[in-house]
C-alpha cells in the first residue's frame, strides 16, 4: 500500500473509533483509535517528525487510560480536526493535522475558557516533574502560569514537563 492508502485507512479508523456521544467521551475508544491509526501513519511520519514520533510511542506505552481527562473544548476541536483530516490531500499538512489531533487528545486544555494574557494563545496543562505541581503553558509564546491560581510564573529553561494526568488535575481542583 502507498502512503495515500495508509492515510485513508487511518481516517477510517479515526472516524469509526473516535466517536463522541453527546456529553460522553470513551477514553478506551479514543486510545484504540489512536493506536490503530498510528500503525498506518508511523512508518511515514517518523522520518519527517522523529522527535515527535518518539514522544508518541513513549506516551502510548506509558499511558493509563483512567488518567486521561477531556474538556468540552477538546472534544469539539477533535471533531473539527477529524473532519478536516478526512478531506486533506497534502501529506505534510495531513501529518500536521494528525499531530494536532494527538496533542489535542493527550494534553488537557480549555481553549474557550482561558487563554494567555500576553498573546491570547491556547494554554495546555503540564506537570512539573521537579515539584509535582501543575502548570499551564501557552502554545504560542511559551509563557507559564500556575495551574491552580492562573498567575504568571517563571520556570527555569531546564525544567522537565509531561502532560498532566487526570488525578493531578483533580488534586489541584482544576477539574
Amino acid at each position: 500500500m502507498n502512503i495515500y492508502s495508509h492515510i485513508k485507512k487511518a481516517n477510517e479508523i479515526l472516524a469509526m473509533h473516535v466517536i463522541f456521544e453527546k456529553g460522553a467521551v470513551h477514553p478506551q475508544r479514543v486510545i484504540d483509535g489512536i493506536q490503530q491509526s498510528w500503525n498506518h501513519i508511523e512508518k511515514f511520519i517518523k522520518n519527517t517528525y522523529p522527535d515527535w514520533t518518539k514522544w508518541l510511542n513513549y506516551q502510548l506505552k506509558q499511558m493509563d487510560i483512567e488518567e486521561l481527562a477531556f474538556s468540552d473544548d477538546m472534544v469539539e476541536e477533535s471533531k473539527r480536526l477529524i473532519a478536516r483530516m478526512q478531506v486533506e490531500r497534502e501529506v505534510k499538512y495531513y501529518f500536521h493535522l494528525y499531530i494536532s489531533l494527538i496533542g489535542n487528545f493527550l494534553i488537557f486544555h480549555r481553549s474557550s475558557e482561558e487563554c494567555c494574557d500576553v498573546c491570547e494563545g491556547e494554554l495546555r496543562y503540564y506537570t512539573n516533574l521537579g515539584n509535582g505541581n501543575v502548570v499551564k503553558e501557552c502554545r504560542t509564546c511559551g509563557m507559564f502560569y500556575s495551574g491552580q491560581t492562573g498567575e504568571r510564573i517563571g520556570l527555569p529553561k531546564d525544567i522537565v514537563l509531561r502532560p498532566s494526568r487526570k488525578s493531578e488535575l483533580v488534586r489541584e481542583c482544576i477539574i
